[in-house]
């Protein structure tokens, strides 16, 4: 009989309720909202090897957030492409300096070393993650020989 009542109870419960469900906002855009932190920046990514010429050039379109720097960008090449990987190194009055992409790195013994550029042939003169880039930039980096870091 207690089984009886307790299905009773329970069926008259399921029944007197009612049911709710939660749904999913919808998220809109303001267009007329002067928050940039949702907008994206286009960036051109290229890598040069001007020591070796018969390596092919990498070039990436990029989309990043406003306020990015170079070495935001670079993560991000290095993400879609893996001959785009890059060694940093900090330094404490310059910012990162890049040392190695693609597994080719600098060599002071050579001469060589990667000149960070924006646009071509201007090398910055900051480090990487300094330099904030704008949209429609064409970030740089090229392989040179130290005699022809800035020769086209």
């Amino acid at each position: 009989m207690a089984a009886t009542m307790l299905t009773w109870f329970l069926l008259s419960c399921l029944l007197s309720c009612e049911a709710y469900s939660v749904k999913k906002p919808i998220v809109r855009r303001d267009e007329s909202s002067s928050d940039d932190t949702t907008y994206v920046m286009a960036v051109t990514y290229e890598l040069r090897n001007d020591v070796d010429r018969h390596i092919p050039p990498v070039e990436l379109k990029l989309e990043l957030p406003v306020g990015s720097t170079i070495y935001d960008v670079m993560v991000e090449a290095a993400q879609k492409d893996w001959r785009c990987g890059f060694g940093a190194v900090p330094n404490a009055d310059w910012g990162f300096q890049i040392d190695s992409v693609g597994g080719v790195a600098g060599s002071s013994e050579k001469g060589t070393f990667w000149s960070v550029e924006r646009p071509a042939y201007h090398p910055i003169t900051e480090g990487v993650d300094k330099v904030a880039v704008t949209d429609g930039d064409h970030v740089v980096l090229r392989y040179v020989i130290e005699k022809d870091s800035c020769d086209p």
